[in-house]
């Protein structure tokens, strides 16, 4: 809680973090890297990240956060992040991201998300991310995307999302 993690390395695992499971609050993320996964945090376990920001982190997967398990992310920002899959944020089990905004994250597989399993998105705002595959969010499994704005967002196929299972999208804005 209340920490700052800058120009932290990993040459595998977590840039500036890593940890089973937890809560990382009211800290900021800048200019990690991890050769792996995890730009800024990789997690193991259930987790949550709350009221963080996350500026020009980079990893393999998940520029700033990749998570095993299910995680919770709130009121925090991305920006500027980058990875070859998941731009901001790389799930391999269910996420919930909430009040939260993604601001030019780059991937080549989901710009600001790359999630493998049920994924529920409620008021984020997504502006100028970019990829190969879904600009804003990749999702392999079931997608709930509820009140949020897609800005601008870029990508060869799927320019906001790509979903390759259910997507069910409520009251979203895309321009």
């Amino acid at each position: 809680t209340n920490c700052n993690f800058i120009d932290n390395i990993a040459s595998g695992w977590g840039g500036a973090i890593r940890m089973s499971s937890g809560t990382v609050e009211n800290c900021d993320f800048i200019d990690n890297i991890a050769s792996n996964i995890g730009g800024a945090i990789y997690f193991n376990n259930d987790s949550s990240v709350i009221n963080c920001e996350f500026y020009e982190n980079s990893a393999s997967y998940g520029g700033a956060i990749f998570s095993r398990n299910n995680t919770l992310i709130t009121n925090s920002k991305f920006n500027k992040n980058d990875a070859v899959s998941g731009g901001a944020i790389y799930s391999n089990n269910d996420v919930t991201v909430q009040e939260c905004k993604f601001i030019q994250n780059d991937a080549d597989y989901g710009g600001a998300i790359l999630t493998y399993s049920s994924s529920n998105v409620t008021n984020c705002e997504f502006i100028e991310n970019a990829a190969d595959y879904a600009g804003a969010i990749a999702a392999i499994n079931e997608l709930f995307i509820t009140k949020s704005k897609f800005n601008g967002n870029k990508a060869d196929y799927g320019g906001a999302i790509f979903a390759n299972a259910a997507a069910n999208i409520k009251d979203c804005d895309f321009y």
